[in-house]
């Protein structure tokens, strides 16, 4: 059996109408709260999770 670990870094993009600004508060509920998992693609199984956040600046 093949394994392979790789590291992706991904923009997540978030919207409230109902809010002025989106709060570090609000940021770490929904990075707590949303399943950021991807599907399984034919025969492959992908086992995900969320290892930090990062600021744009780090990038």
């Amino acid at each position: 059996m093949a394994s392979k670990v790789i590291y992706l870094a991904m923009r997540v993009e978030i919207n409230d109408p109902a809010k002025n600004k989106i709060t570090d508060k609000d940021v770490d509920k929904i990075v707590s709260e949303v399943d950021y998992e991807f599907k399984d693609l034919d025969n492959f199984k992908l086992d995900t999770e969320i290892h930090s956040l990062i600021s744009p600046e780090q990038l």
